[in-house]
């Protein structure tokens, strides 16, 4: 069943300082639904995150899932450390991070990540994650599918043969 895939997903947060105008809750909701590279979890227990900004200089920053920075893995390959730091000797992948990378989405076309908040001038946020494995029977963050859609724009072109044909009223409406 899909309902027991094992994932990645971001369970615990410590929130050292928030300053954004958004509750720490709104934040760490949106950090738990982020989506984590999980095609290695069975090696993995948890995975730790550290998420730090300041809008100083500039006017507005958006903090996306590319400010996310892995700090160690939990539970590191199975019969090693309980812990390590980043590229455990024994691990033939990377660690899991959020998807997608930086390079695939500028291979698509995109710039930007996933938003997680907007700052304005010197507002700051600073948290700790820890990403933990789980199955979707226990939240719907560790579900390994997701909907996604989108509706595009409709371009209308007014057709001026008719409008100049159309009725005074009409043309008041348009």
């Amino acid at each position: 069943m899909i309902s027991e895939v094992p994932t990645l997903a971001i369970d615990l947060v410590t929130v050292f300082e928030n300053t954004s105008v958004l509750h720490d809750e709104y934040i760490v909701h949106r950090l738990g639904l982020l989506p984590i590279d999980s095609s290695n979890v069975g090696n993995f227990v948890a995975r730790d995150f550290n998420l730090e900004a300041t809008a100083a200089d500039v006017d507005s920053l958006t903090v996306t899932h590319f400010d996310l920075v892995p700090e160690r893995i939990l539970g590191g390959p199975l019969g090693g450390p309980l812990g390590g730091p980043l590229g455990a000797p024994g691990s033939q992948q990377g660690p899991p991070l959020p998807v997608p990378s930086p390079s695939d989405l500028q291979a698509e076309g995109f710039t930007s990540g996933i938003p997680i908040v907007k700052l304005r001038r010197n507002q700051t946020i600073s948290m700790s994650c820890l990403a933990t494995k789980g199955i979707g029977k226990l939240h719907a963050k560790w579900s390994p599918v997701a909907a996604a859609t989108y509706k595009l724009r409709p371009q209308i072109k007014l057709d001026a043969g008719l409008l100049e044909t159309a009725a005074a009223d009409a043309k008041r409406q348009m």
